[in-house]
């Protein structure tokens, strides 16, 4: 399984959750992020559709293909993957996950993360300047 994060800053729009019908798998890997949110002091990540866009179109896309990388195949980065969607940002950052079979066990792989490059995964999802995400597997 595998499972993609997108994490963006608030630049437009207005913040709701949008992950009504969701695949229960990455709603509640969203509700923990939000749960170690909350316990460091941070608002909650909302949901956006450009963003669960992103998220869902890169993880079918290492899916159909094989391959556990931000770089998509033919080179697009998730901020390409991003502009793609149609969605607007000005810092951003993707997280992703394989191997986990819960998403208890995605969560704390990203909160007990060295990350293989920095800054690791723990510092996106707990970065005070990110307010809106998608999640998908």
């Amino acid at each position: 399984m595998l499972l993609v994060v997108v994490l963006a800053a608030l630049v437009r729009g207005a913040a709701g959750d949008v992950y009504t019908g969701m695949a229960a798998f990455a709603k509640q890997c969203h509700d923990l992020t939000n749960q170690e949110r909350v316990n460091m002091g941070l608002a909650p990540l909302y949901g956006v559709s450009e963003l669960i866009t992103a998220a869902l179109l890169h993880a079918q896309d290492m899916q159909a293909n094989n391959y556990f990388s931000h770089s998509s195949l033919d080179g697009r980065s998730p901020f390409d993957r991003m502009q793609a969607a149609d969605y607007s940002f000005q810092t951003a950052a993707e997280n992703i996950a394989r191997g986990q079979s819960t998403p208890a066990a995605v969560v704390l792989a990203w909160m007990n993360s060295p990350g293989a490059l920095p800054p690791p995964p723990r510092r996106f999802c707990c970065c005070c300047f990110f307010f809106q995400c998608g999640f998908h597997f």
